[in-house]
């Protein structure tokens, strides 16, 4: 047997008489106690731990189905913007400008919407815009209004990797980690 975890315990409690294969143990155990049980030549031990279980809470919303997800607009979004949370339910585009945006950034928007309505948000994947003319196989930022850019912009308080493109209308989306810049 282990030594006990309180070192104010010497001896663990033992459990009067002997236990067969067959013995049930119950043991009501507060979430700070430990039990120790000491038993010889038992073939088998099952320890079943059963708890209340708590009040379900509500409903949350729908997660990354396909590698997207949907939040409810707090501005007005355009397809292709880059999106940051506000909160757990909302989102606004993004700015290379704000410092607070570098590190809430959560994916490109998949379609325009209105506020109040929901924008479905890439992540991680392909995503695809026929106005977009990038240079394949170079990454793409976050710009100053939240659209993508290829050209990190002097006033730029931060550049974050939002992908690479893959061709002149499609990025790959794979958030990268930002990079303050030193304003001077």
């Amino acid at each position: 047997m282990s030594d006990p975890v309180d070192p104010s315990v010497t001896e663990p409690e033992s459990i009067a008489g002997t236990l067969e294969e067959t013995d049930v143990v119950l043991a009501s155990i507060a979430q700070a106690d430990t039990l120790f049980v000491e038993l010889e030549e038992v073939d088998e031990l099952a320890v079943e731990i059963a708890d209340e279980q708590g009040l379900r809470g509500p409903p949350g919303r729908d997660g990354a189905v396909g590698g997207r997800m949907a939040r409810t607009c707090l501005t007005a979004v355009t397809g292709g913007q880059v999106l940051r949370a506000v909160g757990a339910e909302f989102v606004r585009p993004a700015s290379a400008l704000e410092p607070s945006d570098a590190f809430a950034i959560i994916g490109v928007a998949l379609h325009g919407a209105s506020p109040g309505d929901d924008v479905e948000i890439v992540p991680l994947g392909n995503i695809e815009d026929s106005v977009w003319q990038f240079v394949p196989d170079l990454p793409v930022f976050v710009g100053a209004t939240g659209l993508l850019t290829q050209t990190v912009q002097s006033n730029f308080t931060f550049v974050r990797g939002i992908g690479f493109a893959t061709s002149p209308t499609t990025a790959f989306v794979d958030l990268r980690t930002p990079i303050f810049l030193a304003q001077g």
